[in-house]
């Protein structure tokens, strides 16, 4: 596992076990020093509100992470546990989530680009006609 930062978008994905549920989810997460904030936002499956927020703080050491997703009292008010492993590149996180009695996996992933696949796309650009932007 690489030291790689987890600073970013993250696109994600979890499933109950113990009930019918499926969502999709957008993490914004910083990291600095190994500590883990950021905010979730999601659909609402309750029909109380279009989308839900929740607030992230937790932790990564190597490549265990763990955060508490807690709502931000819109149409839920509780929290939830997670935990999981970082993959090599730091491009996917995968792991299981719990609450109280409920409980199932978890997934999300980013895209990362190298610094010389971003100045490429420039000269690229760079190199497209003015009447074809």
């Amino acid at each position: 596992m690489s030291d790689e930062n987890l600073t970013g978008i993250w696109y994600g994905r979890y499933v109950a076990a113990t009930h019918d549920e499926v969502n999709g989810f957008i993490a914004h997460l910083e990291e600095t020093g190994g500590v883990l904030s950021g905010v979730i936002t999601e659909p609402d499956t309750t029909g109380q509100v279009d989308v839900r927020r929740a607030y992230v703080s937790g932790r990564r050491a190597g490549a265990a992470i763990e955060f508490t997703k807690q709502y931000d009292g819109g149409a839920l008010a509780h929290a939830v546990r997670y935990w999981g492993l970082v993959n090599d590149d730091a491009t996917e996180v995968g792991g299981r989530w719990r609450i109280v009695y409920h409980h199932g996996s978890f997934v999300m992933s980013r895209e990362k680009f190298r610094a010389d696949e971003l100045e490429e796309a420039e000269d690229v650009e760079a190199r497209v006609p003015e009447s074809v932007r």
